[in-house]
């Protein structure tokens, strides 16, 4: 079972490739098995019913039927060494050998070739075999003779590939003709059969291709993919596959492509299977933007932002990227009161399943009536695709508004790794005490409200997250509202199964601080698979510094003012396995 997913592992890896326009025609790309359809002439397949013991002619010392093995044994691979020869000058190295053949009785095989008929004399022959055309994993070595034929006995059974090459003081010649040796498999001496039933999957940007083997004739040796961009092209790919029936490969390009399989052995080729297209979209970027909280309590807190105005109002907001492709959100254009107004640019790059939070911002208007807002946010993804995103229209409550209760919710976002997993979301009322009628619904199925679905006053809502089995991350919410309060929400966010180990940080949650007082957490994590973790802080307000130097790591921090906070952690261990978290909360007055 080992070898068989490795050489899944390896044909994944081909067809990525070949379903890349690097791949081209021809070259690298190019069938090698057959190198270039051998005829009957030049290629021998053999019958071998039953095994002999091993025996050794040639006046070798090397075990060929051994090499055949894949014993790795040194002795098989002994042409590479370095040998010391005088060469005369004028001297030129032989031509190539021609006419190899090959016979046998029983397991022992005898392999018989023509001298070359140009250059200087021979001094020893080089025997080479391998388990594909053209290769020589499983023997290069010297006979130490001018002998022109090599024998050896208990040769396994399995299909072989063999050349010769004549070597003297100054050089080594072209191979041979290469033979193909056939053991414990009946006789053939034609191509085979068509491959039928060729069929194919997508899934985002990986495909899934298998097909049936020939029935009847000749058995393949290897398989042929050819994939173009129009119906009977090939200049897509062209290339050998190996034996297997099947081939995965991620990372396949976005396009339209139309694919077929050959099959192919010693003899030759067949014709063409049936012929499956296959479209690969181009998976694009998205953001989620939540505002936190919404509708918004009038402030009333005269700042230096708003010069001679107390008219200002808080809120945060949290960007998450929630289709699996990085972004880079370069402009904000905000709509107040229905009228276009402000324009921002900047430059924040949010991973693929990853947020970035702007926390504490403050909005200044020059009366205290209710207001407004709407922002669109523009940019591109990592597939060079354009980003346009409407946010969620923001209500700034006007100075002794409706809303005298209203409620925060910590934290506003979490992530999760695909295994899933449980979480909480604290729920609290402002001002302390008031009471109104909340519930809590989640956007997402694979998000399930387990606890504390409602309330009246400050609450704990506990959730679960189930077990991600797709290849790319995902996005939930959780809202919390009601009839008579602004609705609020946090985001659930979770990795695709494709992705490394998950770190969580914890504590997930900070207390409320009150002004000049100082926050001392000690931080720690679970999960991850590597050591070494290295602590750091992004996108955070106020002072917050962070012990690199221990772990778990001590999370410190200073407000002099009232007012919220925030704060972006994030941890990376020697595995490159990750994990970050937002930390939000409001500071005692």
């Amino acid at each position: 079972m080992k070898e068989i997913l490795t050489m899944r592992t390896i044909l994944a890896a081909t067809l990525a490739c070949l379903l890349a326009a690097a791949c081209g025609r021809g070259g690298t790309g190019s069938p090698v098995a057959p190198s270039a359809s051998p005829s009957a002439a030049s290629a021998s397949a053999l019958t071998i019913p039953t095994a002999s013991s091993a025996s050794i002619f040639g006046g070798s010392v090397v075990d060929f039927a051994r090499c055949l093995r894949s014993s790795g044994d040194a002795a098989c691979f002994s042409a590479a060494r370095p040998v010391a020869r005088v060469s005369t000058a004028g001297a030129t190295a032989p031509g190539a050998p021609s006419g190899l053949t090959t016979t046998a009785s029983g397991s022992s095989v005898t392999l018989t070739w023509s001298a070359p008929s140009s250059g200087d004399p021979v001094v020893t022959y080089i025997i080479e075999a391998g388990s594909a055309s053209g290769l020589a994993n499983l023997a290069s070595f010297a006979t130490g003779s001018t002998v022109t034929t090599f024998s050896t006995g208990g040769v396994p059974n399995g299909t072989y590939y063999v050349r010769v090459k004549a070597q003297n003081g100054s050089g080594t010649s072209a191979a041979s003709n290469e033979a193909v040796l056939v053991i414990g498999v009946a006789s053939c001496s034609s191509a085979p059969n068509a491959p039928t039933g060729l069929a194919g999957t997508v899934n985002a940007h990986t495909v899934t291709l298998s097909w049936n083997a020939p029935s009847g004739g000749c058995a393949p040796t290897s398989y042929i993919l050819q994939a173009g961009t129009t119906p009977g092209s090939s200049a897509v790919a062209n290339s050998n596959v190996g034996n297997a029936t099947s081939i995965v490969a991620t990372g396949v390009p976005s396009g339209s492509y139309f694919v077929r399989v050959v099959a192919a052995n010693a003899f030759g080729q067949s014709g063409a299977s049936n012929e499956t297209s296959l479209a690969v979209a181009q998976q694009q970027g998205a953001i989620l933007v939540t505002v936190t909280p919404n509708p918004v309590p009038f402030s009333g807190v005269a700042t230096s932002l708003c010069p001679g105005s107390a008219n200002t109002w808080y809120e945060s907001e949290a960007i998450h990227e929630v289709n699996g492709v990085g972004v880079t959100v370069l402009h904000r254009h905000n709509v107040f009161d229905g009228l276009s107004t402000n324009d921002f640019s900047f430059n924040y790059v949010i991973p693929a399943g990853g947020s970035y939070s702007v926390g504490n911002i403050v909005w200044c208007f020059s009366t205290s009536s209710s207001h407004t807002s709407q922002t669109t946010w523009s940019g591109m993804d990592a597939n060079g695709n354009t980003l346009n995103y409407v946010g969620p229209l923001v209500t700034f409550l006007a100075n002794g508004g409706t809303a005298s209760c209203r409620y925060s919710v910590s934290p506003t976002s979490q992530s999760f790794p695909a295994a899933g997993g449980g979480g909480s979301i604290s729920v609290t009322a402002t001002p302390s005490g008031c009471s109104a009628n909340w519930s809590a619904t989640s956007s997402a199925s694979f998000v399930t409200i387990t606890g504390g679905a409602s309330g009246t006053t400050s609450g704990t809502i506990t959730y679960s997250v189930a077990p991600n089995t797709g290849s790319t991350s995902r996005t939930g919410t959780v809202t919390i509202g009601g009839t008579a309060i602004p609705t609020v929400s946090a985001a659930i966010t979770q990795e695709g199964a494709s992705t490394t180990s998950h770190v969580t940080i914890l504590p997930t949650q900070l207390p409320i601080i009150y002004a000049f007082v100082t926050m001392d957490v000690d931080l720690s994590v679970t999960g991850g698979t590597g050591t070494g973790l290295v602590w750091s802080v992004g996108k955070c307000d106020g002072n917050f510094v962070i012990n690199s130097g221990r772990i778990p790591g001590k999370l410190v921090a200073f407000y002099p003012t009232g007012g919220k906070y925030f704060c972006e952690v994030n941890v990376v261990d020697s595995a490159g396995n990750t994990g970050s978290i937002t930390y939000s909360g409001v500071i005692g007055q």
